[in-house]
């Protein structure tokens, strides 16, 4: 199973030949923020290819918890430029499920980036995990720009993209949500979301434990 790692950062790089000012740090900046947005397009046609082939899952009792530790660091440099915080609300003794880690760890990375990247004024971005008989539900919450009620029930549609004046430069292919919800339902699980506009948006999924 491919996926394909954070780029170099373009920052450090530089400051290996000495300081930056001001102007190089922006360029620096804004080339790191480049190529995390091309790392995440490649991972989204690979994980394309996945869904129109085979879309096998490889299953295995996997803790959720450092899964979710590790995505917050891998989306710390792109929560850094956006000037959002990332919050975790995970269980102190794990959350182990059967599921394809490698899936998983791809929808829920799709959801907090997301959630990161259309945070446009700053914000926190919370990532919750929470178990109960039978049932695992993670929620990632942000604080950006929400969502109008008239769109939500074509979220999930692949390449759909919700059009406004908020959303003119995120840039993104329209099948991130897509992949989501094809690895949830191929889990078992269900995808949701809720949003107001102007407060924020609530992303999430269920996964049955049994």
């Amino acid at each position: 199973q491919l996926v394909v790692g954070p780029p170099l950062d373009v920052q450090d790089l530089l400051q290996e030949v000495g300081e930056l000012n001001e102007a190089q740090m922006d360029w620096a900046n804004r080339a790191r923020l480049k190529m995390l947005t091309m790392v995440d397009a490649i991972n989204e046609v690979i994980d394309t290819f996945w869904m129109d082939a085979s879309g096998r899952l490889h299953l295995q009792q996997t803790d959720l918890v450092p899964i979710i530790r590790k995505i917050e660091r891998e989306a710390s440099d792109l929560a850094r430029l956006r000037g959002v915080k990332i919050e975790l609300d995970l269980p102190a003794d794990g959350c182990t499920v059967l599921v394809d880690a490698t899936r998983i760890k791809g929808a829920i990375s799709n959801l907090v980036n997301n959630a990161v990247k259309y945070s446009l004024n700053g914000g926190t971005v919370c990532v919750a995990l929470s178990q109960e008989p039978g049932l695992i539900t993670c929620r990632v919450a942000d604080q950006g720009i929400g969502i109008p009620a008239g769109e939500l029930e074509r979220i999930f549609e692949r390449g759909y993209r919700v059009r406004s004046k908020g959303t003119e430069r995120i840039e993104g292919t329209g099948v991130g949500l897509a992949i989501v919800q094809t690895v949830i339902q191929k889990h078992g699980g269900k995808a949701f979301v809720s949003s107001t506009p102007g407060e924020g948006s609530v992303f999430g999924f269920t996964l049955p434990t049994a």
